[in-house]
């Protein structure tokens, strides 16, 4: 298996809509261009549509209009165990009565892989994953991140074109998971298969991704890389989805070029850079990460500066978060890395926060 580089589409989801009852769509209209040896995942709340694609590419679910793609042919009309994808799932799926080795072993033999081969794969295939121990073990012999290194190594086994992952990590707690993860990633590195992931971890998402389609109620939002994500989400709702947040509601008061001047409740003015905020007169979002606000530090290139009354900070270890509350009642979190020169403020002060024009992001308001 060796890993490819190549820019043209290797999976193309094209106009896609699903329907259960063909009166609702669950998914409505998905178009998504995967290249060969990319790690694409989806993201989104339950119920938005991420997993249904997945299982639509699977063949596990019928398309109910549109095309899917694999290497420029339709994949509509094929048989899922000719479509030559692995899957890995959130509950490994293993044989309990198997051994790890047979367990490898079963998707070679239902391909009718000589023993030889079978052999040399899975002990290949083991190594890979780093259990070359674990050969004769039974799944239930095995803790959770090592049954999900098993689930991993099996849907590799078979040199699939495509592996898919829905939730893989959801079973493991935080420590485990964040070993997968590395995990996943080194393996998707040195094999350089293609992966989509389905996941609803904004931060499993950002961590493991080449690109992220972030959906909402059947539709994709925003596909793109993790930095242009949280630093330039395409509206309110990848804003809020994506990492943690503060938003001001306005009005627009003026626009030029890339900047917008917005009006808070209380009459002040600021500037932000106009992404998809609504015409002149009408109310948008103003879009604040928490580590881009500054705690009473005026200066020229801040020139935004609202009045805030600090309510409490949270000791988080590396960072402390402080909040605030806005004349208008609006609550304002600002993160500050935790050294020696974190602010020393007691409940009830009032102070300013300020933050650069180009760090606030003026959108649309949620529906």
């Amino acid at each position: 298996m060796t890993k490819q580089n190549n820019n043209d589409p290797y999976v193309r989801f094209i106009n896609v809509k699903k329907s259960y009852d063909q009166k609702n769509l669950v998914v409505k209209d998905f178009n998504l261009d995967i290249r060969k040896g990319e790690f694409v995942t989806l993201l989104g709340p339950s119920g938005s549509g991420k997993t249904t694609c997945l299982m639509m590419l699977a063949g596990f679910e019928d398309v109910t209009s549109g095309r899917i793609m694999i290497d420029g042919s339709s994949v509509v009309e094929v048989a899922p165990y000719h479509r030559n994808i692995g899957m890995v799932f959130q509950h490994y799926a293993l044989f309990p009565h198997m051994t790890i080795g047979e367990n490898l072993a079963y998707p070679l033999k239902v391909r009718k892989i000589p023993a030889k081969e079978i052999a040399r794969r899975v002990m290949e295939t083991l190594d890979l994953v780093e259990l070359g121990a674990f050969e004769k073990r039974y799944p239930g012999q095995l803790s959770g991140g090592q049954q999900q290194r098993v689930a991993l190594a099996r849907a590799l086994i078979f040199e699939p074109r495509i592996v898919l992952m829905d939730e893989p990590l959801g079973a493991l707690d935080k420590n485990l998971r964040e070993q997968m993860q590395f995990e996943i990633k080194r393996l998707h590195e040195s094999i350089g298969f293609t992966a989509i992931y389905v996941t609803h971890d904004q931060t499993e998402a950002l961590t493991m991704s080449d690109r992220i389609a972030v959906f909402d109620d059947g539709v994709v939002q925003q596909c793109a890389t993790p930095e242009v994500l949280y630093e330039r989400p395409a509206n309110a709702f990848v804003a809020d989805f994506i990492g943690e947040n503060n938003h001001i509601e306005g009005t627009v008061r003026s626009i030029a070029g890339d900047l917008a001047r917005v009006e808070l409740s209380d009459g002040t003015l600021i500037e932000a850079l106009n992404i998809n905020c609504p015409d002149i007169g009408e109310p948008c979002r103003i879009s604040i990460r928490p580590e881009n606000l500054f705690i009473d530090q005026p200066a020229p290139a801040r020139i935004n500066s609202v009045s805030a009354e600090f309510v409490l900070n949270l000791y988080i270890g590396d960072s402390i978060h402080y909040y605030f509350k806005l004349g208008s009642g609006t609550e304002i979190m600002v993160k500050v890395l935790n050294d020696h020169e974190s602010p020393k403020i007691t409940a009830g002060d009032e102070t300013h926060l300020s933050w650069s024009a180009d760090r606030g992001l003026a959108l649309d308001r949620p529906v």
